[in-house]
Formats: structure tokens, C-alpha cells, sequence
């Protein structure tokens, strides 16, 4: 556990974990990594705000939704899933006004990522095939290319290091940024959250990375498919603008 983060009080004492960023909460940037329980949290009651939520249609591919000026009409509730966008990133414009939304990315076992800089933000919701497909890389090349000297970039809760077993087919997909270990005959572990790390710094070296360093598959607080297959929930990350 990475001491640069810190528990929620408001969302403990409803019995759900919520980790935020020590540095994101004195900026007043409202955020948090939710573990068991996520899909049934009050949000409203909790931030005591009154949000509309965005979620997107995640497939695990490598569409990137824009939210801005143009489309915010069109977006205020996403409570419909067939109305959300598909994709698996968020990236959210600076907007003339307030824009009274909280955006979430689900997971379990994924990397979800929260990105800031400046008044540009971007949440990520990256496996396996999210390194593969270098969505991360897509993000910020395509819409922070402008500030990548300001990122601050958090990683979420996601499947550990010495927990997450793959095959080479897996590893060659990624490439040379996959940072892994052999485990048997047959099987390797990689390390999604060192992947994205080498990932990012090779398009922003001195980018602001901080690792919550939370394992999804070994800590119970938070939801895994790998452990729990289909009867897995979803943490979800959050972003409140």
C-alpha cells in the first residue's frame, strides 16, 4: 500500500473502501479507487453533491470518448447501457461551465487510471489487451500532448505482480514495454502496473506516477475476476468534476 493515499472516512462507515490521493484531496479534486461494494454506493449521500453519473460501455479495446462543450446535452445520464459510449477511455475537455458529473471506469483485475493536467482530465481503463492496443499511449499523445511536463498520473488497485499468470502469446502482444517473470514451464507473471509505467514514461519522463501497489486478486477488500470469475463484481474509479 502506497502511503500517498489515504481512506475515505465517508465511504468506510458505509462499509466500502474508497482509497484517494493525498495530493488530489488538498487540491479539492474529488476522485476515489472503490473496491466491494462499489455498485451499490449513494454517491450523492456520500459527496454530499448532487451528480449525474457517466459511465461508458467498456469492451476492452481501444476507442477513447471525448467529453466536451459539444456533447455535454447529450450526456447527462449514462444509467442506460445501451446509451453509453463504447469505449475504454474517458478524456474530459475544459467546459465553460460547471460540469456537475461524476466519471467512472469499472474493473476487476484491470488498471484503471485517473489523469490530470491542468484543467484536462482522462480516466483509463487498461488490461492486458488496454497495454496491447497502447490505449494509454493514445491518450496522452492525442490529448496531452501540450502538457505531458504537468501529468499526474494515478494507478488504481489492478492484479499484482506476483499474482497475475499469462501466457508468451500475451507478453509478444504487449511488446517491449512488459515488465514480467517466468513462473512455470509455460506461464509468466506480468506486472500490468510496471507495464503502464514503462509505458507512459516513454512519452512523458518526468510524468508524476503514483501506484496505489494494491493487488485486486489477493486483497478481498476489492473485487477480482481472476479469483472470483463470473461471480465478480466491479470497483469502480471515479472522477467528479
Amino acid at each position: 500500500m502506497n502511503l500517498d493515499f489515504v481512506e475515505n472516512s465517508n465511504f468506510k462507515r458505509e462499509g466500502v473502501i474508497c482509497y484517494q490521493s493525498r495530493k488530489w484531496v488538498e487540491q479539492g479534486i474529488v476522485h476515489g479507487f472503490l473496491g466491494v461494494g462499489s455498485e451499490k454506493i449513494d454517491f450523492d449521500n456520500l459527496l454530499k453533491t448532487n451528480y449525474s453519473k457517466f459511465f461508458l460501455k467498456q469492451v476492452h479495446g481501444s476507442n477513447i470518448f471525448v467529453f466536451n462543450d459539444l456533447n455535454r446535452k447529450d450526456r447527462l445520464n449514462s444509467d442506460n447501457f445501451q446509451d453509453r459510449p463504447e469505449a475504454d477511455a474517458i478524456v474530459i475537455m475544459p467546459t465553460k461551465e460547471k460540469i456537475n458529473l461524476l466519471f467512472a471506469i469499472k474493473t476487476a483485475d484491470c488498471i484503471p487510471l485517473l489523469i490530470k493536467s491542468n484543467n484536462l482530465y482522462a480516466l483509463v481503463h487498461a488490461g492486458w489487451k488496454g497495454l496491447a492496443n497502447k490505449i494509454t499511449s493514445s491518450v496522452l499523445k492525442g490529448y496531452f500532448s501540450e502538457c505531458l511536463d504537468n501529468l499526474e498520473i494515478l494507478i488504481g488497485p489492478s492484479a499484482g505482480s506476483s499474482s497475475y499468470e499469462v501466457e508468451m502469446p500475451v507478453i509478444m502482444a504487449i511488446g517491449s514495454t512488459a515488465v514480467y517473470t517466468k513462473s512455470s514451464e509455460l506461464k509468466y507473471k506480468l506486472d500490468l502496473a510496471g507495464t503502464i509505467i514503462n509505458e507512459i514514461k516513454l512519452i512523458s519522463p518526468r510524468a508524476i506516477i503514483s501506484n496505489i501497489n494494491i493487488c485486486t486478486i489477493s486483497d478481498l477488500r476489492f473485487n477480482s475476476y481472476r479469483r472470483d470469475a463470473i461471480n465478480s463484481g466491479r470497483n469502480y474509479s471515479f472522477i467528479a468534476l
